[in-house]
């Protein structure tokens, strides 16, 4: 019997909107970049001299976009991939498993694991990762669940580890942030205009009006104040690309 999703997308990547997510660079070519920075700011985090095998948590693992940047510049470590929606993990499997021979080389594991995040991490252990990351996941939760997650992201963190989130953050200023969002419909509008590509682009410009709506907005000072709620501190925002910003918090030793 499948398990109730506590952290519930809706059905959010079911349709067009997760049919296919990569094509969605066309009109986010920044969200490689932001993945790369994902990854170095994972490596960093990661203590060079170790013996054995270090854990690191995917939270919305998606297609594989971020395990894949931080399998690329990490070695030694088990990746632990989590995701509740079947057709992403399709991807998943598509885009990273089909790669796993060559993360061995460094001697990289990645597990996945089809289960809801709130559900996953309560049931983790404490102190159990090194890194916990998240790619443009947590933007499509309410408030309040974003919150429990981020207690759960705190617990389950070593004491000196890190939380990395690139994700889709509004800025505090108003009118830029209702900027970056025309722009943002712009772009969907401009690079999916082909009849044949509409209804995916349109699946994506209705996805991004429903990010702006207050019930589901994620934005900077909602951000800051929850990681500091939960006690992570260094709370930092280190890139931004419009609507898309990457935020980083450590856990104090």
């Amino acid at each position: 019997m499948k398990k109730h999703a506590l952290t519930d997308l809706n059905g959010r990547f079911a349709g067009e909107a997760g049919h296919e997510y990569e094509r969605l660079l066309a009109a986010v070519p920044h969200v490689p970049i932001i993945e790369r920075e994902i990854g170095e700011c994972t490596r960093r985090a990661v203590p060079r001299k170790f013996n054995g095998i270090r854990f690191i948590l995917d939270l919305g693992c998606g297609s594989g976009l971020t395990t894949l940047a931080v399998a690329a510049r990490v070695n030694r470590v088990c990746i632990i991939a989590v995701d509740n929606e079947p057709e992403m993990l399709k991807q998943f499997k598509r885009n990273v498993l089909t790669q796993q021979k060559l993360a061995n080389h460094n001697g990289v594991i990645v597990k996945m694991v089809q289960d809801d995040a709130l559900r996953f991490l309560r049931e983790s252990k404490p102190s159990t990762f090194e890194v916990v990351v998240s790619g443009f996941m947590l933007h499509n939760l309410h408030a309040i669940t974003r919150l429990a997650i981020l207690r759960q992201v705190a617990r389950v963190l070593k004491p000196g580890g890190r939380f990395v989130n690139g994700d889709k953050i509004a800025r505090d200023n108003e009118k830029k942030h209702r900027r970056d969002l025309m722009s943002q419909l712009a772009k969907l509008a401009q690079c999916y205009d082909n009849p044949k590509d509409s209804e995916y682009g349109l699946s994506w410009i209705e996805h991004y009006l429903r990010d702006n709506q207050l019930d589901l907005k994620c934005t900077e000072a909602e951000v800051r104040q929850h990681l500091k709620s939960v006690g992570l501190k260094n709370v930092r925002i280190i890139e931004r690309h419009g609507l898309d910003a990457l935020v980083v918090a450590d856990k104090p030793k």
